[in-house]
């Protein structure tokens, strides 16, 4: 990839940044798990959680707001239902267990996480990104927006009240907004 232009460089860091901090949160203890658990249940996009937490994270940013969500949703929908929910369910249907497909597991696992980076990097070139960093805070930071904006899409609001639902919010935004 050939960069051009101070602001080509510029959004190329803030990928590779967006990307470095969702590898390494979703490292901490319980993100995955409570990642999935969303996921799963809500049809919650991670990597628009991540993305948004991320933006959202630095001392004076802004809390994250449903115009946030929707504007972060909108902008890698597409590539999502295509590309990133066939190579996860391709993999899925895999056993993990499985060693004569072992190999094949892998290169669709390779590819699934790739097609993931490229929507992170999507997410890092939104306007919004710069925006959130720019505006000071008055609210308390959380992920409740991201989740209540798949709740409702997936028409899953009545498990926003389960206990494992509400375990898994109250420690991504320990984790997210220390």
């Amino acid at each position: 990839m050939e960069l051009n232009s101070d602001a080509d460089r510029d959004a190329a860091v803030d990928a590779e940044a967006a990307w470095e901090y969702a590898l390494q949160v979703y490292a901490r203890p319980g993100v995955a798990t409570a990642c999935l658990l969303l996921q799963n249940e809500l049809d919650l996009d991670v990597l628009v959680l991540l993305h948004l937490a991320h933006v959202s994270s630095p001392i004076g940013a802004a809390a994250i707001t449903s115009s946030d969500v929707e504007a972060a949703d909108t902008c890698v929908r597409n590539w999502r239902n295509s590309v990133v929910r066939p190579l996860r369910s391709a993999r899925r249907a895999i056993a993990k267990d499985n060693p004569a497909l072992s190999e094949l597991r892998a290169t669709i696992q390779k590819a699934e996480l790739a097609a993931e980076r490229h929507a992170l990097m999507r997410l890092a070139a939104l306007p919004s990104a710069t925006d959130l960093t720019q505006t000071k805070s008055t609210g308390a930071k959380s992920i409740r927006p991201v989740v209540q904006f798949y709740a409702v899409r997936a028409a899953s609001v009545p498990l926003l009240g389960r206990a494992d639902i509400d375990d898994a919010i109250e420690l991504l935004d320990r984790t997210l907004f220390p």
